[in-house]
């Protein structure tokens, strides 16, 4: 999946996704591309969770590791 469609489906959930490169967001990781989704997510973060998220509190955001996890939450969202 593409980063912009990444984006589009984060959008038709009423969710923001952001692809940036792993500046710090998952400490001790070796991923080049992180997912940071943010929104109201209570209603989806057990699905987040179960897909690899890990909750970053000082962006309030989930994070997924690289593109595919994102994705793969996004369609069972």
């Amino acid at each position: 999946m593409t980063y912009q469609a990444i984006e589009q489906a984060a959008a038709a959930k009423g969710l923001r996704a952001f692809i940036t490169n792993n500046a710090g967001f998952i400490r001790g990781s070796n991923y080049d591309t992180v997912v940071l989704v943010s929104g109201n997510t209570f209603a989806c973060k057990e699905v987040l969770k179960a897909h690899g998220a890990q909750w970053v509190g000082r962006e309030k955001s989930w994070c997924f590791k690289g593109t595919e996890a994102a994705a793969a939450a996004f369609a069972a969202i």
